[in-house]
C-alpha cells in the first residue's frame, strides 16, 4: 500500500506527464489508430484493383526479359512484390560507390505481363515520383517523425512513447482497484465526475496497449536513431559500420563471376511450401552473378505473429536459412526484436488485427485527452490554464480538421500531379483555419470552441468522398464490383466519422429549430388569445 505523500507526487507525475507533451502526444496516437489501414488508404488514394498476388503469374521469365532491357549496372538487388495500383512491381537497383546516389529502374507489369510503365529515377526520388502516395506518406511520416528533420522526428517521437510509458505506469499505480475500476458505471450528465469516469474506464482497459505501444514505439524511434550510434562510440570507437557488422553479421563475400541465375518460380513454391504462408515480395542480390542470393519474404503463418524471411542460394536454387534481424542464427533478442513493428502496428493477424488496434488506439486517444481536460477544468479559475485548455480543445478538434483538409487538398491535384505539395498545404492551412477561430471566438467557453471545431472537422469529413469521386474517383458499384472494395470501406468510414462528428451540432440545432417553433407558436397563441378578449361581444 502506498503513503498518501507517494500517492500525491504520483497523481502529479502522473498528470504532468500527460499534460506537459499532451499535444504532441495526442497528434501521434490519433495519427497511429489511421495509419494501422495505411495499404487501405494508399489503395484510397490510388482508386486500383487490388494488388496481384506474388503467385497469380509466374516471375522468372518476366524478370529475366526486363534484366536485358537494363544495363548491368542496375543489377545489383532486383525486387519482386505487389504494387498498389494493382500491377506487379519489378524494379531493378544499382550498386555503386558509397558516395554516389544509387538509381533504380522500376516496371510496373499487368496481369499479363506487358509493361504498363517505366520510371528511371534516383532511389530516395523514386517514391516522391508517384502522386498517389502522397496522402499516405504524409499521414505516415506525421506519426513516425511529425515531419520534423531527421534524426529529430524520431528522437521526438521516442520521447513522446517514454512520456506515455511513465503516464501508463503511473496511472496504474495510482488505481488501487483496477479490476473494480475496470467495471465503474459512469455517472450519467455532463458533470467532472461523469468525465473522470469515462476517463477511468477508458485508461483501465487500455493500460497494458499503452505500455506495449510506448514501449514498441520508443524502441523503433531509438534503435537506430540513438541506439546504435550510442553503441558504435561506447564499444567501436564511433564506427557505426563496425557497429553494425557485430549486431547483424559481416556482409556477404559474393562471387561476381556471371553465372544463370535458378527458377524464381521453383523457389517461391519451395518457400511458400516451408513458411506456410502467402509470399509478399522476393529480392535477388546481385542478378546475373553466380553468387546471387534470393530472398522469399512472407507474411505471418496461421497463428503466427510475425512473416519468415527465407534465404535461398541463386545458383542452385537450394534453401539456404532462414534471415533474422539480430545475429546471424535465430535467438531469443532477434525474435523480440522482430516482435516490436507487429505489435506496434498491429500487422500479425491482417486486417481484423489491425481493426483491434485502431480501436485500442482510438480508446487510448480519448483516455489521454480526457485525462489532460480533467486536469485542465480543475484548474479553470487561472488563466494561464483556462488558455492551455483552448489550446488543448483547438488540437484535439483542429487536428482531424486539418488532415481533413490534407485529404481534400490530395484528391484535387492528384489528377494534375502536385499532390505532393498540395496535400501539406492543405493540412497548414486547415491548421491556420482552426487557430485563427480559436483566437476569434468567444473567450473563455472553450466548450463551445470544441462544438464548432468537431463540426467543421465532421463537415470537412462528409464531403470528402463526394470530392474524391468528382475528381475522377470510382463510385461504390464501380469499387465493390470491379475495383477495390476498399475503395468503399474507406469512403463509408470517413463518411460515418463525419456524421458522428457532426452529431452534437446537428442535435443542437435540432433542439434550437424545436425550442423557435415552440416560442413562435405560443407567440401566436398569446396573440390569439389577445385578439379574442379584445374582440367587442356579440
Amino acid at each position: 500500500m502506498l503513503s498518501p505523500s507517494v500517492t500525491k507526487r504520483l497523481i502529479a507525475l502522473h498528470g504532468w506527464s500527460g499534460t506537459v507533451l499532451s499535444i504532441l502526444l495526442y497528434v501521434v496516437m490519433l495519427t497511429g489508430a489511421v495509419i494501422v489501414f495505411d495499404d487501405e488508404i494508399l489503395r484510397w488514394s490510388r482508386d486500383a484493383a487490388p494488388p496481384q498476388a506474388l503467385i497469380d503469374r509466374p516471375i522468372h521469365a518476366d524478370v529475366a526479359a526486363l534484366a536485358a532491357r537494363v544495363p548491368p549496372a542496375l543489377r545489383g538487388e532486383v525486387l519482386i512484390a505487389g504494387h498498389s495500383s494493382g500491377h506487379r512491381r519489378v524494379a531493378f537497383t544499382g550498386r555503386g560507390p558509397a558516395d554516389a546516389e544509387p538509381m533504380t529502374a522500376e516496371f510496373l507489369l499487368d496481369r499479363d505481363g506487358a509493361v504498363v510503365r517505366r520510371l528511371d529515377a534516383p532511389t530516395d526520388d523514386l517514391r516522391r515520383a508517384d502522386p498517389h502516395m502522397a496522402l499516405e506518406r504524409f499521414i505516415v511520416d506525421l506519426h513516425v517523425q511529425l515531419h520534423l528533420p531527421a534524426p529529430w522526428g524520431l528522437y521526438a517521437t521516442g520521447v513522446l512513447g517514454l512520456t506515455m510509458l511513465v503516464a501508463a505506469i503511473s496511472g496504474a499505480l495510482i488505481h488501487r482497484h483496477l479490476v473494480r475500476d475496470a467495471f465503474l458505471a459512469r455517472r450519467p450528465g455532463g458533470r467532472v465526475a461523469s468525465a473522470r469516469d469515462a476517463h477511468v474506464l477508458a485508461g483501465v482497459w487500455g493500460l497494458p496497449f499503452a505500455a506495449l505501444l510506448a514501449f514498441t514505439g520508443a524502441f523503433l524511434s531509438f534503435a537506430l536513431s540513438l541506439g546504435l550510434p550510442i553503441v558504435a562510440m561506447v564499444a567501436f570507437g564511433g564506427d557505426q559500420r563496425q557497429a553494425l557488422e557485430a549486431v547483424l553479421g559481416a556482409p556477404r563475400a559474393a562471387d561476381a563471376a556471371p553465372g544463370p541465375l535458378a527458377d524464381l518460380d521453383a523457389i517461391v513454391a519451395d518457400a511458400a511450401r516451408r513458411a506456410d504462408a502467402e509470399p509478399l515480395a522476393v529480392t535477388v542480390e546481385d542478378y546475373g552473378a553466380r553468387g546471387a542470393e534470393v530472398r522469399v519474404i512472407h507474411a505471418p503463418a496461421s497463428g503466427a505473429l510475425t512473416g519468415a524471411t527465407l534465404v535461398y542460394d541463386g545458383a542452385t536454387g537450394g534453401f539456404v536459412r532462414e534471415h533474422v534481424l539480430v545475429g546471424a542464427a535465430p535467438s531469443l533478442g532477434s525474435a523480440l526484436v522482430s516482435l516490436a513493428a507487429p505489435l506496434h502496428f498491429g500487422t500479425f493477424a491482417g486486417l481484423l488485427s489491425r481493426a483491434v488496434w485502431a480501436g485500442l488506439g482510438a480508446a487510448m486517444t480519448y483516455a489521454v485527452v480526457s485525462g489532460v481536460d480533467l486536469w485542465l477544468r480543475r484548474r479553470e479559475g487561472d488563466q494561464f490554464w483556462a488558455v492551455c485548455r483552448r489550446a488543448m480543445v483547438c488540437v484535439v478538434w483542429g487536428l482531424p480538421f486539418a488532415m481533413a483538409c490534407a485529404a481534400v487538398a490530395f484528391f484535387a491535384t492528384v489528377g494534375v500531379g502536385t499532390p505532393w505539395t498540395a496535400t501539406p498545404a492543405g493540412f497548414l492551412t486547415g491548421c491556420a483555419l482552426a487557430v485563427g477561430w480559436t483566437c476569434l471566438a468567444r473567450r473563455g467557453d472553450a466548450a463551445a470552441l470544441g462544438r464548432d471545431l468537431r463540426a467543421a472537422a465532421g463537415a470537412a469529413l462528409l464531403v470528402l468522398p463526394l470530392i474524391r469521386v468528382a475528381a475522377g474517383g470510382a463510385g461504390w458499384p464501380d469499387a465493390l464490383w470491379t475495383r477495390d472494395p476498399a475503395v468503399a470501406g474507406i469512403d463509408l468510414a470517413v463518411a460515418l466519422l463525419g456524421l458522428w462528428l457532426l452529431a452534437p451540432a446537428l442535435r443542437a440545432a435540432g433542439e434550437a429549430a424545436f425550442a423557435a417553433a415552440r416560442r413562435s407558436g405560443a407567440v401566436q397563441a398569446a396573440r390569439n388569445r389577445a385578439k379574442g378578449a379584445s374582440a367587442p361581444p356579440d
